[in-house]
This record gives structure tokens, C-alpha cells and sequence, in this order.
């Protein structure tokens, strides 16, 4: 919950096309004004992680432990230990050359894994990522399965049905979608389409949402028997997702400046303009105060910019320099009204949310007294507070393990020590008593 004195929010982490890291921004922050009682929205860096070359495909495990994403410039895939204090990266994988996509099982058990210019959807069990005593040394003998598609076809998006039953692909390069069967990894059937791009399921797995780049439409396709519907939504739609009730779809519109918003019950839609051709989609959401608990669903799209253009400047956009930027604008999806724009330089990709991941969620009440005296901002000195306080459970085992250790070899000294001076002590004594018996005789 948010209440004027909380910060409270959560976290979009996003891949940084140029600098070979991920960053993490606060996906909003609510801050109370006094006198006329409105909500204000803040975005901003909390963090940045060096990575890999070219950083992509960011998944979220089901428990909010662990980012996993493919470093496509160097064929690795990696992980990030978000109960890390801060976050760490752990062992980078090797794996084929370009990994382009990654998905994880519901569960979170299993990481799927394509690659660029391939025909194969490799399976590995997620564990090995993010644990190295479960794996070999050879990334590329880890997985456990693949789904093999014909010579030469390409896997540009993978989806899993939300009852964990079937995933679908797409193949651009045929124009298919590809449904597989998850308990045998064999294809069950294939769907010709024109050039699909992205997929979403509806929660009770019943409808496929699926944009079609080549007919500026949507398809809403049965999972049952694939019959669908065909909504014409023009401008290339390209990503979507759903709202979290699933009554609506956002999708990405490039070539009309905006989103476009359908309506799941009756699939009516309409152009949302917001100025910018939109890249990608994600929501956040949370409670807007704790008296009514009054829910607020912010769609976060995200556009590039390049500020030296004059016809691509908008005007209440603020840049945070020259050159190419992401663009981040927040809508409030009950009002369907921009409540806040702001920028990223360098360009942003694969941006996915963690609602679980909250490094400044501490009462200001509860650490007033430690801040009075300090010259520190709020923020910085809650960071440090949270960084003093808490050590993440492996840095703990770590620790505790180097205890056990360290005792392990105090004990073994102190007995190699007592042995040591005990049979010093023996031979000293044997020695004395020999010398007496040479003096007796």
C-alpha cells in the first residue's frame, strides 16, 4: 500500500543497447502534495549492472529471484540475484552463437532458448544458470531437450499458454505460427498467417492475441478448434500485452505515433496518440493510497528518440541530451491520460517489470531520527541504510560457510600445535632420560 509517507514501487529493469549492462529504474513513486492532495509520479535510475555484449531477452523467474537474459554478442546466457544486496551477476553460460530469445516454463523450472538464424528451441533446466553445482562445464551439452523445427526455418517469438499445455512459436521467415505439444516437444499443428509478430493469451488460455505485421491487424484465435477473428487495427502493430484484469490489449502502433487499445469482450479498439511511435509495452501497477485503496494501472511505452531531428522533437518532452534516447511515457490506463514523460540515454531494450523488487520501500517515519544530522539526500541514505541492514541469504551462507571453515582450521592448528608440543615434551623427556642412565653408568 501507498500512503504519503511511503515510498512504494516497484522496478522495470531494461537492457542498455550500448553499454554492455542492465539498468534499473524506478517504475514510479508516488509523492504526496500537502496543500492540494495530488499524486505525483517520478521515474528514475536505482541501479546499473555490467553484463555482457549486447544484453537481450530479460525473463523474470516466477519467484522474483532471478533475471535471466541472453548476451547476444557473445553467446552467453546469464543471471542476476535480485536477493543480492545489491544485485549480483552470477556465472555467465556459454551457449551457441546469437541467443535471440528466452522464455521460462510457468513454474519456472525449465529455460527455453532460441537462436538467431537457427531451427532449434533448446530446453535446459533453469537451476543451472543460477547454480553451479547442478552443472558440467560445457554450456552447450546442458540442455536436456530441443524442439527441431524444419532446415532453415527461424524461431523470432516463443509463448507459453498460461495452462502450461502448449507453446507457440512464430516463424517469420515462413509466416507460420507453430504449436507444440509441451509433455513430447512435438509440433501438433501449424498455422499459416501473415508475418506474425507477437502473441498474448488470455488468463483462462482459451484465446491467442496475435499481431500481423503485413495486414496492419490482429488475429483472436480459439486455442480449441484456431478459428479467429481479424480486427483491423492499421500502422503495423508489432508487441502487445493485456491488462492485468485482461479486459484490454495495448499494442505497439510504429507508423501512427501511438498505441492502439482493444477491448477484449467485443474486440472494438481505438488509437491512444501519444506523439511517439511506441517500441515496446509494459504495466505496472500498485495501490494510489491506503484510505480507499484505490487501484492505478500505469502503462510504461517506450519509444526512441533522436533529439537532433527537429521533426521528431516533441514539445513537452525534456532530452536529456543529444542523440538517440528512450522516451518513457506513463499512461494511467483508468483515465487513458499521459501522466508522465521522461528520457533515457543511451537506448533501452527488453524492458520487463518486477513488482517485487522495492529498494527503497521503508517508512520515512521509521528512519527519520537516523537521517536528522546527515547532509545526505533521502534516497542515498536509504540505500545505505537497506545495505547496512540486510545481507542477501548467499551472501550469509558464504559467510557462514567461511566460519565453518576458519573454526575448521583454528581447531586443526591448535591440535597440530598440542601434538606439536607434546611430543616435543616426549622426545625431550626420552632424551633427558638416556643422558641420566650415560651418567649412571
Amino acid at each position: 500500500s501507498i500512503a504519503a509517507n511511503k515510498y512504494n514501487y516497484g522496478t522495470v529493469w531494461a537492457a542498455i543497447k550500448e553499454n554492455k549492462s542492465i539498468v534499473a529504474l524506478v517504475a514510479f513513486e508516488y509523492t504526496k502534495n500537502k496543500e492540494t492532495a495530488e499524486y505525483t509520479h517520478k521515474f528514475g535510475k536505482s541501479a546499473e549492472i555490467e553484463v555482457g555484449i549486447d544484453p537481450t531477452a530479460l525473463v523474470l523467474s516466477p519467484n522474483n529471484r532471478y533475471i535471466y537474459f541472453a548476451n547476444q554478442g557473445e553467446g552467453t546466457v546469464s543471471t542476476i540475484d535480485l536477493e543480492m544486496m545489491p544485485p549480483k551477476l552470477l556465472d555467465k553460460i556459454k551457449v551457441k552463437q546469437n541467443p535471440n530469445n528466452i522464455m521460462l516454463s510457468p513454474d519456472g523450472r525449465y529455460l527455453f532458448l532460441t537462436h538467431k538464424g537457427d531451427n532449434e528451441v533448446l530446453v535446459f533446466k533453469s537451476a543451472i544458470f543460477s547454480n553451479r553445482d547442478v552443472r558440467d562445464s560445457d554450456g552447450e551439452e546442458l540442455y536436456k531437450a530441443k524442439i527441431v523445427l524444419n532446415q532453415g526455418d527461424t524461431i523470432d517469438f516463443m509463448a507459453f499458454r498460461p495452462d502450461a499445455q502448449q507453446i507457440w512459436l512464430i516463424n517469420q521467415k515462413s509466416n507460420e505460427i507453430i504449436i507444440v505439444n509441451v509433455k513430447n516437444l512435438e509440433i501438433i499443428t501449424k498455422i499459416k498467417a501473415p508475418d506474425p509478430k507477437h502473441i498474448w493469451f488470455s488468463r483462462d488460455s482459451e484465446i491467442a492475441y496475435v499481431t500481423m505485421s503485413e495486414t496492419d491487424s490482429l488475429w483472436a484465435i480459439n486455442t480449441e478448434d484456431l478459428k479467429y477473428d481479424i480486427v483491423e487495427i492499421g500502422g503495423d502493430p508489432s508487441c502487445l500485452i493485456g491488462t492485468p484484469d485482461g479486459g484490454e490489449l495495448l499494442i505497439c502502433n510504429s507508423e501512427r505515433r501511438g498505441i492502439s487499445i482493444v477491448r477484449t469482450s467485443d474486440l472494438t479498439h481505438r488509437l491512444m496518440d501519444i506523439g511517439l511511435s511506441s517500441k515496446s509495452i509494459i504495466m505496472v501497477e500498485g495501490l494510489k493510497n491506503t484510505g480507499n485503496a484505490s487501484k492505478e494501472i500505469i502503462a510504461v511505452v517506450f519509444s526512441e528518440e533522436d533529439s537532433k531531428k527537429e521533426d521528431n522533437k516533441n514539445t513537452d518532452i525534456t532530452y536529456g541530451g543529444e542523440g538517440e534516447q528512450t522516451v518513457l511515457t506513463l499512461i494511467d490506463l483508468g483515465t487513458k491520460r499521459i501522466v508522465k514523460r521522461t528520457t533515457y540515454m543511451p537506448i533501452l531494450t527488453s524492458p520487463l517489470y518486477d513488482s517485487n523488487y522495492e529498494p527503497y520501500k521503508i517508512e520515512y517515519r521509521t528512519i527519520k531520527q537516523t537521517l536528522d544530522g546527515t547532509n545526505k539526500g533521502l534516497k542515498e541514505r536509504v540505500a545505505e541504510l537497506i545495505f547496512e541492514s540486510r545481507m542477501s541469504k548467499e551472501e550469509q551462507r558464504i559467510s557462514e560457510k567461511e566460519n565453518i571453515d576458519l573454526r575448521a582450521q583454528n581447531y586443526a592448528w591448535i591440535i597440530s600445535t598440542l601434538i606439536f608440543i607434546s611430543s616435543t615434551i616426549f622426545f625431550a623427556y626420552k632424551t633427558k632420560s638416556k643422558l641420566q642412565k650415560g651418567e649412571e653408568n
